[in-house]
C-alpha cells in the first residue's frame, strides 16, 4: 500500500496534540516532497534527527526539560527543509 509521496514517517496524537514527524539521520536530507509536507503542516510538522533527542523526549512527555520556543522549532524545521540543492542532496 502506497501513501502520498513525502508524507511524514510518524503521525502522533494525544491529549489534543497532533505531531507529524519526518525522521532523518543527522546528515539525511529531506526530499522536495517531504519539505512540502513539512511546510504545509506548519506547527504540526517536525523534522527529527538523533541530535534532537532531548526535544523529542520532551515533546512526547518523557522528560521535564522546558519545550523549545515556537520560533526555535520553526527555525530548525525551515532551516533544514529549505536549504535547497546546494545542501548535498
Amino acid at each position: 500500500m502506497a501513501g502520498d509521496k513525502g508524507f511524514p514517517d510518524l503521525v502522533l496524537a494525544r491529549e489534543g496534540q497532533l505531531i507529524l514527524a519526518e525522521l532523518k539521520t543527522d546528515t539525511g536530507k529531506p526530499t522536495d516532497e517531504q519539505r512540502a509536507w513539512l511546510a504545509a503542516l506548519g506547527a504540526h510538522g517536525r523534522l527529527w534527527r538523533p541530535a534532537h533527542w532531548d526535544e523529542v523526549q520532551h515533546t512526547l512527555g518523557i522528560t521535564r526539560r522546558p519545550p523549545p520556543s515556537a520560533e526555535d522549532v520553526f527555525e530548525r524545521t525551515t532551516d533544514a527543509a529549505y536549504r535547497g540543492p546546494s545542501d548535498g542532496r
